[in-house]
């Protein structure tokens, strides 16, 4: 048995993952409490050995499951896609259908499903990002989307979903950046207010006003960008 052991909300199935020889975590089962394990219902199959899944609780939406992946139908993505598999088809790929439009700018690294919003967590740019979609309105879901801002260019980002239960209205995150220590916020879905739950203490006479921080492109010869983040306090500059 693999990593991803997951209850069913009745309590009445278990969700598994199983390992192949390359220690991947390959094979999906459905067990029902009071049946022999030989009789567990195999649900999905990665038979691509370059690809595992895992699987976690908070990937159930309503009548489906929410699938994070970067192959679908056996076409690779360079970043991940988001993909809606209806519980009674887990393992047939042709009936996943799109959650939102493939953006191959958009690295999609977390998903938080609730009741009424879908919560993603991305990677543009370097940067981390919450993008909150509503999703009870019916209109296309990607419309409906919005980021949580700070006034600072340079910062980290997450949701804390061990503070959330699917029926929640407010969500918790984690933020930080050069001028700001480690706080959980608290942030209502509904009015896009947001609450400083807690901050970490920070040693000496620390005033976060007195920094500022940006975002810097070094000159190259390569067609890439090299981004610097940059800290500073007065006429000083430190770069990483």
């Amino acid at each position: 048995m693999a990593w991803g052991i997951v209850w069913s909300n009745d309590s009445h199935h278990l969700y598994y993952t199983t390992y192949d020889d390359l220690h991947r975590s390959y094979r999906l089962f459905r067990h029902k409490l009071g049946n022999q394990q030989s009789s567990d219902e195999l649900l999905y199959e990665e038979k691509d050995k370059e690809f595992l899944f895992y699987l976690e609780r908070a990937c159930l939406i309503s009548d489906s499951f929410i699938v994070l992946t970067n192959r679908h139908l056996d076409k690779k993505y360079i970043n991940n896609i988001l993909l809606r598999s209806p519980i009674s088809q887990e393992g047939n790929e042709k009936d996943w259908t799109r959650v939102i439009p493939y953006e191959e700018s958009h690295y999609i690294t977390g998903v938080n499903p609730l009741e009424n919003h879908l919560v993603l967590e991305e990677r543009v740019g370097g940067y981390t990002q919450l993008r909150v979609i509503k999703t009870s309105s019916g209109a296309p879901l990607k419309s409906n989307g919005h980021l949580i801002k700070f006034p600072v260019p340079i910062f980290t980002i997450s949701a804390k979903q061990s503070y959330m239960q699917y029926s929640s209205t407010e969500l918790f995150f984690k933020y930080s950046s050069f001028t700001n220590p480690d706080s959980l916020f608290k942030y209502d879905l509904a009015t896009r207010i947001r609450t400083l739950f807690k901050t970490d203490p920070v040693l000496g006479n620390f005033d976060s006003k007195k920094y500022s921080t940006e975002r810097v492109i070094a000159p190259n010869n390569v067609p890439i960008s090299l981004p610097s983040s940059s800290l500073r306090i007065r006429e000083l500059w430190w770069f990483y």
